[in-house]
């Protein structure tokens, strides 16, 4: 994995990669929220249930984006090589032990912690 990052559904940080600058990960958070949304919108018009998963292949890389919780998602990047079955595998390994530490509904409240896992 190159990437991964938590994102809430209206395109907050939740958690990100040690390694990724603070600037990308908002970006990430920003855009996975977006796509995920997109897709949401158009599976209700198609009638054709939830968005559990997006997978974008690109020419160096894969994208997959998930739903975490109701309220929150999980990006991943990876590269070429990198196994599909076994990183979507992972990422639902990863999102089941993390179930219990992320949102289940999204927070109204006005300076609701952000960031987890990350020193201030």
């Amino acid at each position: 994995m190159e990437g991964a990052l938590v994102f809430t559904r209206d395109g907050l940080i939740r958690a990100f990669s040690s390694t990724m600058p603070l600037e990308d990960a908002e970006r990430w958070s920003a855009i996975a929220s977006q796509l995920f949304s997109m897709a949401g919108s158009f599976a209700r018009y198609a009638q054709r249930g939830t968005v559990e998963q997006l997978l974008l292949r690109m020419s160096d890389a894969f994208l997959l984006v998930m739903e975490a919780t109701p309220a929150s998602g999980l990006v991943l990047l990876a590269s070429r090589d990198t196994q599909l079955k076994q990183a979507a595998f992972d990422a639902t390994r990863l999102v089941e032990n993390l179930q219990d530490a992320l949102p289940q509904e999204l927070s109204s409240k006005v300076g609701a912690p952000l960031l987890t896992g990350v020193a201030a």
